[in-house]
């Protein structure tokens, strides 16, 4: 298999367990990174055999886009996808007629006609491209890591984009009390917090800031 699906962890052991549950008679490879779980943290024995596992030992606040490049630094697939909580509905992504110098979005949008539609109007969260391509596009930016809300900066530099057929599906709803929870840590420490301004920073290029263990 060419391509690796990744996600990211913090306390939602309900979702990742309905996707291990999902994913378990597929030959994918799979990453997931635990962003500092205090609640829940993931230990070898929550995720299979075909599932790599890496944890972020410092919760450095808001750190998806920290993670997603930790994602594509470890990564040994020539394809990576992305996702926040939602999953394929094919059982396997055939990449031979891809374009290697380009970010697919995966077709979730609310509208019948996503190819007519600006990338603005698409989940950033939901994508894949080529390991190579993601650093060319200069990975996420980690000046303001721990602020909520930056996961858009990937796309919105001068990159190549196209809308793929692949569908996916949310699995958000799984667990109601943890949507709750999330929604209050993003209030605290991300930019959608009326009362917090992203700090004047000098541009960091550094694109992992934050200490790292692999588990499995």
């Amino acid at each position: 298999m060419s391509i690796t699906l990744s996600y990211t962890y913090y306390d939602n052991f309900k979702q990742l367990k309905y996707l291990t549950n999902l994913y378990k008679n597929t030959d994918y490879k799979f990453i997931v990174v635990d962003d500092a779980s205090p609640k829940r943290p993931l230990d070898a024995n929550d995720v299979p055999d075909n599932w790599s596992l890496y944890r972020v030992t410092k919760d450095v606040g808001w750190n998806c886009e920290g993670c997603r490049n930790l994602i594509a630094k470890v990564c040994d697939t020539k394809w990576i996808a992305f996702f926040d909580m939602h999953y394929v509905l094919i059982d396997d992504i055939d990449l031979d007629d891809h374009e290697e110098d380009c970010i697919y979005f995966f077709d979730d949008y609310k509208n019948n006609s996503p190819t007519r539609l600006p990338p603005k109007n698409f989940y950033h969260d939901q994508i894949y491209t080529t390991k190579e391509y993601f650093w060319k596009c200069g990975g996420y930016d980690e000046t303001h890591i721990g602020y909520y809300g930056l996961d858009g900066l990937l796309v919105r530099a001068n990159f190549r984009y196209n809308i793929s057929e692949f569908r996916i599906k949310s699995i958000k709803s799984i667990d109601k009390n943890y949507e709750i929870e999330q929604a209050e840590r993003k209030y605290t420490l991300g930019k959608d917090n009326p009362n917090i301004v992203l700090p004047d920073l000098p541009k960091s290029n550094d694109k992992i800031r934050f200490p790292w263990i692999k588990i499995k």
